[in-house]
């Protein structure tokens, strides 16, 4: 009984033992862990948002915004149209005229 006891300890803890030591780690692209919660600045080419769309109609169904956030003093502006998967492009740029203010993403996009 005593060997038959022994042996149920032995296999409770190994197998408690993976349980407890398995755990997630959150990491960031570069596998580096715990990610600092300061969003990223956009490289220069890195799209900021998309806007989707219908295909043939264009009517926007919704805003996907990047994890990426634009510099300071420039804005998220609509750059051009990916055909290709239904959707338009935003960059950050400093643009400060009326027909780019008119390109800007809109606030409310709840992504």
């Amino acid at each position: 009984i005593a060997h038959k006891a022994t042996a149920i300890i032995l296999v409770s803890s190994l197998l408690l033992s993976g349980v407890l030591g398995a755990s997630i780690q959150k990491r960031d692209a570069n596998g580096e862990e715990n990610p600092s919660t300061t969003p990223s600045i956009c490289h220069a080419r890195t799209p900021c948002a998309w806007a989707v769309y219908v295909p043939f109609t264009r009517k926007i169904e919704y805003y996907l915004t990047n994890t990426c956030e634009c510099a300071k003093g420039q804005q998220c502006i609509r750059e051009n149209d990916d055909i290709s998967v239904s959707a338009y492009v935003y960059r950050c740029s400093e643009g400060n005229n009326s027909t780019t203010n008119s390109r800007v993403l809109p606030n409310n996009t709840d992504s």
